[in-house]
C-alpha cells in the first residue's frame, strides 16, 4: 500500500514533492477532507472508472421496470444471504397482493352485472360521459375486470412461484462463490420475481380504474377523485425514479476512490489531534475520524491494513495513558495475531488498568 500526505508539519519533508506529483501531474489521486474537521486533508487515490454512471429520467425509468438498479451492489461476499433476503420479502408481497388479486379475479366470472347493479352503474358519472346504453355497463365491466385480474394473478403468483424456487436453490448451492457464479449466469432473469410483481401490479390496475370510475356518483365528483388520483400517481411516479436515480448516484459517487491509506507516523500524529479535541475518545471513534469525505458527501472508509495500523497506535498510546509498559513488538504482534488467552495479554492488561481508574 502507498500513502502520501501533505501536513503544515511534516514528519519528512521529502516526501512533500512526491504527494504534489500524484495530485497535479497524474491526476491518480486528489485531496480529500477528513470526517474530523480538526484533523488535516490526505491524499486519496482514485479507484478508476466506477461500477455504473449517473442515469437521466428514461435510463432511470427503464432501470425501474427491468429491475436493474437492484443489481447495483451485487458483491460476492454475502451473495448468498443477499439473495435469501431478496426472495423472502418478494414472496411475501407477492402473497399478500395474491390474497387481494385472486378474490377479484373470481368475483368477475359471471358474464353480466345483476338488474339492481345495473340501475346503479347507470347513475355514475363515467357512464354519463361517455353516453354508455343500458345494458352494456354489465358487459364492460365483466370482460375488462376479467381479463385484468386474472392476467394479474398469474403474474403474481409467478412471482411467488419463482421466488420460491430462488430461495430452495439458493439454499442447496450453500456458499457465497456459488450463488455468486449462479446470479452471473442467471443475469437478467435472476430479476424475474421483481418484474413479474411488477407487471402483475400493472395488469390490476386497469380493473380497479374501471371498478372505481362505474362507482363514482356524480360527474363532479369523478373529475375530483381523479385529480386526486393523478397527483398520487405523478407523485408516485417522481419518488420511484429520484430513488433510482439517487441509488446510482451514490454508488457511482462512493465507489471513486480506493480506500484511505495512512502510515503509522501520520496516524500517530492524528491520534495526537483525535486525543485533544475529543472529550470521550473510544477505538471506533477514532476510526470514524480517520476516514475522508468527498465533496459529493460520501465517506471514503479506511483500508484494511490502516485500520490495523490504527489500532497499533491507538493501544500504543492508551498503554502509555495507563502506565502500562507493553512494548511496540508485543502490541503489533497481538494486533496481527489476537490476543490470546493467557492472563497475560494486552488487553486484559489493559482492561484491568481502566477497572481499577
Amino acid at each position: 500500500e502507498h500513502h502520501s500526505r501533505s501536513r503544515p508539519k511534516m514528519a519528512e519533508p521529502e516526501k512533500a514533492p512526491q504527494a504534489e506529483s500524484m495530485s497535479t501531474g497524474e491526476g491518480d489521486a486528489q485531496m480529500l477532507q477528513r470526517s474530523a474537521a480538526y484533523l488535516p486533508p490526505t491524499l486519496v487515490r482514485n479507484a478508476g472508472p466506477p461500477p455504473c454512471k449517473r442515469v437521466g429520467w428514461f435510463a432511470a425509468f427503464r432501470a425501474w421496470i427491468t429491475g436493474a438498479h437492484l443489481t447495483l451492489g451485487d458483491e460476492r461476499e454475502g451473495s448468498r444471504q443477499q439473495v435469501l433476503d431478496e426472495n423472502i420479502n418478494l414472496g411475501v408481497i407477492s402473497a399478500l397482493f395474491a390474497t387481494m388479486v385472486l378474490p377479484m379475479a373470481f368475483e368477475n366470472v359471471a358474464d353480466l352485472v345483476s338488474p339492481e347493479e345495473e340501475a346503479d352503474f347507470l347513475q355514475s358519472g363515467f357512464v354519463k360521459a361517455f353516453d354508455i346504453e343500458a345494458g352494456e355497463v354489465g358487459r364492460i365491466k365483466s370482460d375488462i375486470t376479467h381479463f385484468s385480474f386474472w392476467l394479474s394473478s398469474l403474474a403474481i403468483l409467478t412471482s411467488l412461484v419463482i421466488c420460491v424456487t430462488n430461495l430452495l436453490g439458493v439454499n442447496e448451492l450453500g456458499n457465497d462463490d456459488r450463488v455468486y457464479l449462479f446470479l452471473s449466469r442467471m443475469g437478467f432473469w435472476a430479476r424475474a420475481p421483481y418484474v413479474t410483481l411488477l407487471l402483475g401490479v400493472t395488469f390490476a390496475l386497469p380493473g380497479i380504474g374501471l371498478r372505481w370510475a362505474i362507482s363514482s356518483f356524480g360527474f363532479e365528483v369523478m373529475l375530483v377523485e381523479l385529480f386526486v388520483v393523478l397527483c398520487l400517481a405523478g407523485n408516485l411516479f417522481y419518488v420511484h425514479i429520484r430513488i433510482v436515480q439517487n441509488m446510482f448516484g451514490v454508488i457511482h459517487d462512493s465507489a471513486m476512490f480506493a480506500p484511505v491509506v495512512l502510515e503509522l507516523s501520520a496516524l500517530k500524529e492524528d491520534l495526537k489531534l483525535y486525543m485533544e479535541n475529543e472529550a470521550d475518545p473510544s477505538f471506533n471513534s477514532f476510526l470514524a475520524a480517520l476516514a475522508c469525505v468527498t465533496k459529493e458527501g460520501c465517506i471514503v472508509p479506511l483500508s484494511s491494513h490502516t485500520r490495523l495500523r490504527a489500532k497499533i497506535a491507538y493501544l500504543s498510546d492508551m498503554s502509555v495513558r495507563f502506565g502500562v509498559q507493553v512494548s511496540d513488538e508485543e502490541i503489533t504482534r497481538r494486533v496481527l495475531f489476537g490476543a490470546g488467552e493467557e492472563p497475560g495479554s494486552l488487553e486484559l492488561r489493559l482492561i484491568q488498568v481502566q477497572c481499577v481508574v
